[in-house]
């Protein structure tokens, strides 16, 4: 995978890539060497912001979201029965505002970083608060991760800022 011309990362065994990226305007492209030439998919303009939202597709149970430096403090490990506790549910007037609000209402400034769930819309949102006080979802500060579909994230955990999905 190479990012503005310079190489990010390799494809796993899987085929899936990992790599970090700057902030700002970039162009993205894969190569594929092949016997005779390396073949080039076509590049897509992006920009990335540092408060931007995160979408993932493909997440399966046994795959990994690293939160290392998304919360302003340290996130403390949480069991599968604690990872439970944390998702939200609303009633069906909701709206994704609201959902986001309410995952986000807890103080994540303090000793460790707040992580809480919820279904919305056909997906299912992970949300890091870290604002002070609880006011809320704050965007530019907290952070929210949309998985692609609604996965049933039940008995997943946090380990070292890293969530490991499971169902």
């Amino acid at each position: 995978m190479y990012v503005n011309g310079v190489k990010i990362a390799t494809a796993s065994d899987s085929g899936n890539f990992q790599g970090e990226v700057a902030e700002g305007k970039l162009e993205i492209y894969a190569e594929l060497s092949l016997p005779s030439a390396v073949d080039r998919s076509v590049p897509k303009q992006i920009y990335v912001a540092a408060a931007s939202s995160l979408t993932i597709t493909g997440i399966a149970v046994g795959d990994t979201i690293d939160l290392v430096g998304v919360s302003v403090k340290a996130i403390a490990d949480v069991t599968a029965t604690n990872w439970n506790l944390a998702e939200v549910t609303l009633g069906a007037a909701a709206t994704l505002a609201n959902y986001l609000d309410a995952a986000a209402d807890q103080d994540g400034s303090t000793a460790a970083g707040v992580v809480e769930w919820f279904y919305f819309g056909g997906d299912t949102y992970i949300v890091v608060s870290n604002d002070t006080g609880a006011t809320g979802f704050t965007a530019g500060t907290d952070v929210a991760i949309k998985l692609t579909g609604t996965l049933d994230i039940d008995g997943s955990s946090i380990t070292s800022e890293v969530i490991t999905i499971a169902s």
